[in-house]
């Protein structure tokens, strides 16, 4: 059940389950103490004191946001060293307006050079020091949102509303406070948790966040959130989980023995190895190795603990250890337990996946695995686990052999839509704690070690927050053409239609396709995008056999002998089939974007049925075709387009709970 602050103007604020983050602007050193550009920034001596006076009721709110499991983000303003990303105008227009800016963005001051990202006074004020699980966002201009991947980083955690506290109030704050609600957020500032350089700007500014009725938001103060918090249980904010059988290994069930000392990572380790490591496993001295070393690392504070701390997870056989994702992970605090055999190619019904087998049986807490046609969605639903596709060029695929990588992706196996999503949100801000990318060696980097197809924030779109959440709203959704569900095989018809009813009950509301986009033409092109992509003389067909010379002892023979004898054709073919798959992908982003009447989500069997690589991958090898990402949950395929996994998550969460 939600807190509120009751207090706030114009109206009490919620803070509802799951979607609460608390957000502190720019706290650093170089804002707050007498040595750094804020110092330059502000005339009066006795007006700046008043700014670091703010670190007292801020460490309060923190101290709140922590305990009621709040999603916490710290942001800091800089720029990279060469100051390729500071415009000339910010640099130099305040020195050119008087002889008092003696000094600028870049200049060398008693903490180093003024706002430069990796100089001491760029970092956070030791008082309000960021935990290890909370993100760390560091922006180049006054908003928080401009050239960054904040709206991503909060929409995958599933935030809708804000506490917005730090500095100034007048500039980085306000700015951030307009830019958030043009996102949807509902947003409140605590305005005894920010300040600024000149109070008659201060004050009208904390009067315009909430004018107007609410226009731009709330206001309320330190007070009101310590207070609901010294009533409430701990972490009653954090989301939670679904009823799940107690042999499974949950992350926050992990977190919470390792934070009361209940249970040490050597301890989880001995209790794996006991009850029998599995083929493919690291040998038991090495996990103990990487158990020890966190614990001598971490032990001391358990208070602070990264995100994954001891948490055993597995790989297919085609990441390597030294792959990029599986460094993200390490650093963490997650333990590699092993490497399992890859989801078989040649599918029979039913037949479970090896990485979701072991999730299921306790023996990790969840997975990551490489996908090229869907084979690894299909077979691990036979375990009852969730199994999330994540939108292509969100995670690094360095260091991962793939049979086609311009459509292989990784596939995020977990007890609960929930872990999926937080496991995932850890790695898409992996940068902002410093995880630098490296250089893989293998056939699958450019030059300088990324990931070619690597997603740029600018690739993803932003898509409006609904502050009240699909769990009150609902969702729209399109599903299979009936037409369609009776050609199905009986069996998979019946789960289809049950799993339909889940979605149903659930909130979900089944809608027509907007025209041009009919029923059958949308899932024409969605299907047919498969088919073309893999037809003879297909170009994914020619680039899976140009591949599979270099993964001999990774594929069955028999499926190398059949794609090499399809890729037979003439190049001309093949490109003319390229454009047609362009146009099928297209198609199928505009049921997205058809206006009111558009979808949220797809929702689709997760397998047709029967025997063969084909027809059990028919629903689920057009989401690695197209670049979509797709979640299998409740005996369904929830299917979003391209980068907004964030709403695509929070749906299936809604269906699962």
């Amino acid at each position: 059940m939600s807190l509120v602050l009751e207090s706030a103007r114009p109206a009490p604020f919620p803070l509802p389950v799951g979607r609460t983050a608390l957000i502190i602007v720019d706290m650093q050193r170089d804002f707050v103490q007498t040595d750094g550009y804020g110092a330059v920034q502000c005339p009066s001596p006795e007006i700046f004191a008043q700014v670091a006076n703010l670190i007292g009721p801020l460490g309060n709110v923190l101290a709140a946001a922590r305990k009621l499991g709040m999603t916490v983000i710290h942001t800091r303003e800089g720029h990279v060293p060469d100051l390729s990303d500071c415009p000339p105008t910010k640099r130099h227009r305040q020195v050119h307006s008087n002889d008092r800016h003696v000094l600028t963005i870049g200049d060398t001051g008693p903490m180093g050079r003024l706002l430069i990202r990796g100089e001491y006074g760029h970092d956070v004020v030791d008082a309000l020091t960021p935990y290890k699980d909370e993100v760390i966002l560091d922006k180049p201009g006054k908003g928080c949102f401009y050239n960054t991947d904040l709206h991503q980083l909060l929409v995958a955690r599933g935030i809708t509303h804000i506490l917005f506290t730090g500095v100034t109030a007048e500039c980085c704050v306000a700015s951030t406070f307009r830019e958030a609600n043009d996102h949807g957020f509902e947003c409140c500032v605590l305005s005894d948790c920010t300040q600024g350089f000149n109070p008659t700007i201060v004050s009208a500014t904390l009067d315009m966040f909430c004018a107007y009725d609410g226009l731009l938001g709330y206001s309320s103060t330190s007070k009101a959130v310590v207070a609901a918090a010294a009533d409430a249980a701990p972490l009653c904010l954090a989301p939670k989980l679904p009823t799940l059988p107690a042999s499974r290994l949950t992350l926050p069930g992990l977190r919470a023995s390792f934070k009361a000392g209940e249970l040490t990572p050597t301890a989880l380790v001995k209790q794996l190895a006991g009850a029998g490591l599995f083929e493919g496993a690291r040998p038991i001295a090495t996990l103990l190795e990487a158990a020890a070393a966190l614990e001598k690392t971490y032990g001391s504070a358990l208070h602070d603990l990264p995100p994954l701390y001891g948490v055993p997870f597995a790989v297919s056989a085609e990441i390597a250890e030294s792959a990029e994702i599986v460094s993200q992970l390490v650093a963490f605090g997650a333990i590699l337990v092993g490497s399992v055999a890859a989801a078989p190619l040649a599918l029979v019904g039913g037949e479970s996946s090896p990485a979701a087998a072991l999730v299921a049986g306790g023996s990790v807490a969840f997975a990551v695995v490489a996908d090229t046609d869907g084979n690894a969605v299909v077979p691990a639903t036979a375990d009852d686990v969730t199994v999330y596709s994540v939108t292509k060029g969100f995670l690094s695929t360095n260091g991962v052999a793939a049979v086609c990588p311009s459509i292989g992706s990784l596939v995020l196996i977990a007890n609960s839509v929930l872990e999926a999503r937080s496991v995932w949100a850890d790695l898409i801000k992996s940068e902002n704690v410093e995880n630098k990318r490296r250089a893989v060696k293998g056939a699958y980097n450019d030059l300088d070690g990324r990931d070619p197809r690597e997603l740029h924030m600018r690739d993803i779109p932003i898509v409006s927050v609904d502050y009240r959440g699909f769990g009150e709203t609902g969702f729209t959704f399109l599903g299979l053409p009936e037409t369609a569900v009776e050609a199905l095989p009986a069996t998979a018809a019946a789960s289809y239609r049950a799993g339909l009813k889940s979605v149903v009950a659930a909130g979900g509301r089944e809608i027509s396709a907007a025209a041009p986009a009919s029923s059958a033409e949308w899932y024409a092109n969605y299907i047919g995008a498969a088919e073309l992509a893999n037809s003879e003389a297909g170009i994914l067909v020619a680039e899976k056999a140009a591949y599979l010379s270099t993964l001999v002892d990774t594929v069955p023979a028999g499926y190398a002998t059949e794609i090499v004898a399809k890729s037979a054709g003439s190049a001309v073919t093949a490109f003319k089939k390229l454009a047609q798959l362009a146009t099928l992908s297209a198609n199928v982003a505009r049921v997205f974007d058809s206006g009111a009447n558009s979808p949220e989500v797809l929702v689709l069997p997760v397998t047709a049925g029967g025997e063969g690589h084909e027809a059990l991958t028919a629903f689920t090898a057009p989401v690695n075709v197209l670049g979509l990402c797709a979640l299998a949950v409740n005996g369904v395929l929830l299917v979003g387009p391209k980068g907004v996994d964030c709403r695509m998550l929070e749906i299936g969460m809604v269906v699962q709970a």
